[in-house]
This record gives C-alpha cells, structure tokens and sequence, in this order.
C-alpha cells in the first residue's frame, strides 16, 4: 500500500535484460566479398540465424515479415509466393547466390542468414526483376560438435 505523506517508503525496480542483436554489419553475398553493409550501393536486409531461432522462422513468407517492401502471397502449390517491392517473381530466390527457380518448400533449418536485397538485382546477381531478390545462406559444416532438441506444436 502507498502511502502519500510516507517519504521512507521508497521501492526500488531494477530492470536487466540482454540486448538482442539483430543488425549484422557486414555482408559476403552483396559484392561478393566480405563487404561492410554501409559500403554497399544497395539496400539490404539480413535476417540473422539468431533471428530465425528467435522468432521461429520457418518458411520464407515468415522471413520477410519484417523486411520493409517485400511481401508475402501464396504461390502455386501452397508455396511462399514472394513480392518484391510491387513485383511477384519466382526467379528472385537465390541459394548461396545461385539462382533457385525451382517451386518447391523453401525450409530454414540449414539456413544460417537470409539477405533481402531491394532494387535491381542485375548489380550482382545478373536478370531478374527491379523489385530485389531473397539469397538464403546454408550453413557450413565447421567440425564442432553439439547437440539441440526442439519440439513445435502447431493446430491448423
């Protein structure tokens, strides 16, 4: 109970946390060198594995959720159908920057960062739509050992 005239009772909230780290600084796949994003001529968003873990990423509609000017819309086959700044393409997916036409279910349990690239993707990664494109980076076997369990639930 707060009291108004009680000058000696005093509460004290101490609030700690851990500041999440979403913002990578640099980039392999945008000049094809390990370039720091501020250097690059086009704008890029990357969805950090950390992210992915986080938020439980699981398809490629949910990883452009928070990505400003791509969008999601249900492609052919219940797959992710993506939008690009106004433009629905298919060949805008790109794996390890070689191109992914392929209509398939894109997962992200081997996926170690996604990069959304807005603009003309003819810059780096040669035809395609002026909208941008979605590179998927695959993890690389690194020879350490460990260990993870998960468990999902999901009602449809």
């Amino acid at each position: 109970m707060f009291a108004a005239d009680a000058e000696d009772d005093v509460r004290t909230v101490v609030v700690t946390g851990e500041k999440t780290k979403y913002n990578p600084k640099a980039s392999a796949s945008a000049m094809k060198t390990d370039t720091p994003l501020i250097d690059v001529p086009q704008s890029v968003s990357v969805i950090s594995e950390k992210q992915i873990n986080d938020q439980a990423i699981q398809t490629m509609a949910g990883a452009v959720r928070y990505v400003p000017g791509f969008g999601a819309t249900q492609g052919e086959g219940n797959r992710d159908g993506l939008v690009f700044r106004g433009n629905s393409s298919t060949a805008d997916l790109f794996i390890d920057g070689m191109r992914d036409d392929v209509q398939y279910y894109r997962d992200t349990y081997n996926i170690e960062r996604i990069e959304a690239f807005k603009g003309p993707n003819a810059m780096i990664f040669g035809r395609g739509s002026p909208g941008g494109l979605l590179n998927r980076v695959t993890k690389v076997a690194d020879g350490t050992e460990f260990a993870k369990l998960g468990l999902q639930v999901t009602d449809f």
